[in-house]
């Protein structure tokens, strides 16, 4: 289960505490959880970011960095934050089909990711030209309307049982 942040959830004091017993009181697994935070986030207040980051992940709950490469230091935040993933920001994949940078630039921060033993989610999969580009680059995951449109719960659950009674 993948939760945005907002900017005034990252920074309550008692957020870590929340987020306790909430995991609790639906019996879910923190490993099962993982946070998206955006490098915009990161950059208010460091050291409250860090500390907060480090109560999450204590309680087992991932933390990714979500719309990476959008922000002015991207590489910063992966050698100052402890991520435990990547996802790459739907402008990059838009155009990968006819852009040669932004190919370049989607295979880069595939391939350090990789490097640094970070899974990776490409954001805003649309064809499956640029589909077939990330699985070439080895991209571990992609999210957007080629796989699904965004679905209640309810029509989530309806789906996901239809298709596991197909296989």
């Amino acid at each position: 289960m993948a939760i945005n942040l907002s900017a005034k959830q990252v920074y309550r004091h008692d957020l870590a505490n929340v987020f306790s017993k909430r995991l609790r009181e639906h019996q879910i697994p923190a490993k099962h959880v993982h946070v998206e935070i955006t490098e915009s986030f990161l950059m208010r207040d460091e050291q409250a970011a860090q500390a907060m980051l480090k109560e999450l992940r204590k309680l087992g709950i991932q933390v990714w960095l979500d719309d990476f490469g959008t922000g002015f230091s991207s590489l910063s935040y992966l050698r100052h934050f402890q991520v435990d993933g990547l996802k790459i920001d739907r402008s990059f994949v838009a155009d990968i089909e006819s852009d040669q940078q932004d190919r370049a630039l989607t295979s880069a921060i595939i391939s350090m990711a990789r490097q640094l033993h970070i899974p990776v989610v490409a954001e805003g999969i649309e064809s499956v030209a640029q589909a077939d580009f990330l699985q070439a680059e080895q991209c571990d995951f992609g999210q957007g309307f080629l796989f699904s449109e965004p679905l209640p719960a309810a029509s989530f659950k309806f789906q996901h049982i239809r298709e596991k009674q197909r296989a």
